[in-house]
């Protein structure tokens, strides 16, 4: 059963042949125009003593690049795990977290064509705010609310 544990090196074989799967895939996921973030706390989600992917809350939204795209939590799959369910686990467990440290919505973000993202946080309960365009990205974003 997959859960969220604090990154450690008990996981660190899998979770250096996750970065090498991220490093090799041209996945949309992986970088984003909202990186620089504001202090997240950062949790991994594991299964069978394996990393599986991250999970990121933040209390504050991030301030990236576009003002518009500011988000509380960010989850990421390792490639070879996606499209088996992880992601609306992990995303289920962010929820909970979230909820636990003190926050009332979270808002997500994820590019318009990130179809599995999209499920994914509709599945969650996410409701879309908006979408939005941004200068140099051929794809607008969609934002998202869920309500703990």
């Amino acid at each position: 059963m997959a859960y969220l544990a604090t990154p450690s090196p008990r996981y660190r074989k899998s979770y250096l042949a996750a970065l090498r799967e991220i490093k090799q895939t041209t996945a949309p996921t992986v970088r984003r125009p909202f990186a620089r973030a504001e202090a997240a706390r950062s949790f991994w989600l594991v299964d069978g003593g394996k990393y599986v992917g991250l999970v990121q809350i933040r209390v504050k939204r991030s301030s990236g690049v576009d003002p518009r795209l500011k988000n509380n939590v960010y989850y990421e799959i390792r490639p070879s795990m996606r499209k088996k369910g992880y992601g609306t686990i992990a995303l289920k467990l962010a929820l909970k977290m979230a909820h636990r440290i003190g926050l009332a919505r979270v808002i997500l973000v994820c590019r318009k064509n990130n179809v599995g993202s999209r499920k994914i946080i509709e599945r969650n309960g996410g409701k879309l705010l908006r979408v939005v365009s941004v200068r140099g990205y051929p794809q607008p974003f969609l934002k998202y609310e869920i309500g703990l």
